[in-house]
């Protein structure tokens, strides 16, 4: 695959070079790009993530309003910028990091919000504005699945339990300044796009420790336990064709079925997570056995 910007010291090779094909690559392997948005409070903050792909999946950056006093949270200060580093996984997590914002972040009102990744950390920008300058961790030893790059990786949106945020025009620029992703967040294929569609499926989850997950590797243990207590197939048969239907179709995982099919997605985006696939060879026997 050819990259997508290429410039040497000869310019001759640089004119030759841009005649060709360029690939546009999806946000998973993006890297050192600006991430903008329109966002609007209703209650809480808003938060996002940029350059999720090591572990902890990037910095979740978290945007507070300008609250009443007595709906001040003991964690989040008002008027407020918060980073922090969760491993969901590991349970990794450095000290946030609080950034006091010198605006006024009312709620029910439109902001413009940028995040650019670069050498040494995200800087955060509102209504054009730096606000904010969140530092990178330290490099990560290299895993066995994904990069360890700290600039590289995909965006995403969401705040705390108690926030409602609202979410518009996404545009995300690369370091050349072409626009590789523009999104106005208007239709209703944005929710698949995201993983927060609703289920199409009756699934069997894999329990309370996995409760967004098909776990296709302990499904042979599901189908016996489900068949003998509460005899629901629907939710057998509905597992099988919700997984299956995430096959893949080429390349050195094809026909294999994801190890935890992402709810909220539909099978367009199945390519999207190709380390879902190649974690644990067994669960592919396991989930037919």
């Amino acid at each position: 695959m050819l990259s997508g910007h290429l410039k040497t010291s000869d310019e001759t090779y640089n004119r030759v070079f841009d005649l060709g094909e360029h690939s546009l690559l999806w946000g998973v392997a993006a890297a050192n790009y600006t991430l903008e948005f329109d966002v609007k409070i209703a209650p809480g903050g808003a938060g996002w993530r940029a350059g999720s792909a090591m572990q902890p999946l990037g910095p979740h950056i978290v945007l507070t309003s300008e609250y009443p006093e007595q709906d001040t949270f003991t964690k989040h200060e008002s008027r407020s910028l918060t980073s922090e580093y969760v491993d969901l996984h590991y349970w990794m997590e450095p000290e946030n990091q609080y950034f006091t914002i010198n605006a006024t972040i009312k709620e029910g009102v439109w902001y413009r919000v940028s995040t650019s990744t670069e050498d040494t950390g995200h800087k955060v920008a509102l209504n054009g504005v730096e606000v904010a300058f969140v530092p990178l961790l330290p490099p990560a030893a290299p895993r066995n699945l994904g990069t360890p790059s700290r600039y590289e990786g995909t965006w995403g949106f969401g705040g705390m339990q108690d926030h409602i945020t609202y979410y518009k025009d996404v545009t995300v620029t690369a370091e050349n300044g072409s626009i590789i992703y523009s999104n106005s967040f208007m239709s209703e294929d944005t929710l698949a796009e995201y993983q927060v569609a609703p289920l199409d499926h009756s699934v069997c989850l894999d329990d309370a420790r996995r409760d967004r997950l098909i776990w296709t590797g302990d499904f042979y243990h599901t189908v016996r336990v489900v068949s003998t207590s509460s005899a629901r197939f629907d939710c057998l048969l509905g597992t099988f064709e919700y997984a299956l239907s995430y096959q893949l179709d080429e390349g050195p995982y094809a026909g294999f079925t994801p190890i935890s099919a992402n709810l909220g997605a539909r099978p367009k985006y199945k390519e999207a997570n190709i380390a879902n696939y190649a974690g644990l060879v067994d669960c592919q026997d396991l989930f037919l056995a």
